[in-house]
């Protein structure tokens, strides 16, 4: 289990990368207010952690997409879970916190999270 000082560090690291990609997304026209298909990553250290954490995700509205050995040979698990929310609820304080005290619970870690931007108009 993560300390408080470890998780604070990992929200708040979160947060300085997730200002960069906001800054990115309302370039392309993406508001706040806008509803987006977000994809969340985790890495676990086992499966039945990953298996774990992929129902809590579940019950708290996320669709597991991907639940598996890490390609690249480690014995990690990747597991990665959409949601459609609004880009202000994903990046908010409140959603980091919780999927890295829900990874730290389930032995694993939370990776930080995308989306696609199709079909927006440029902006003017």
């Amino acid at each position: 289990m993560l300390s408080h000082h470890e998780i604070v560090s990992q929200v708040e690291g979160h947060i300085e990368r997730n200002e960069r990609l906001v800054a990115r997304l309302r370039e392309l026209g993406v508001s706040y207010e806008d509803t987006i298909d977000a994809e969340v990553h985790f890495w676990a250290d086992s499966q039945k952690g990953a298996s774990d954490l992929g129902s809590e995700l579940y019950r708290l509205g996320y669709r597991v997409l991907v639940l598996g050995p890490a390609a690249d040979g480690s014995q990690r698990w990747n597991l990665e879970a959409g949601i459609r929310a609004t880009l202000e609820s994903v990046v908010s304080r409140e959603t980091i916190e919780l999927l890295v005290r829900l990874a730290a619970e389930s032995g694993a870690s939370y990776d930080g999270w995308g989306t696609s931007v199709k079909n927006r108009p440029e902006p003017s």
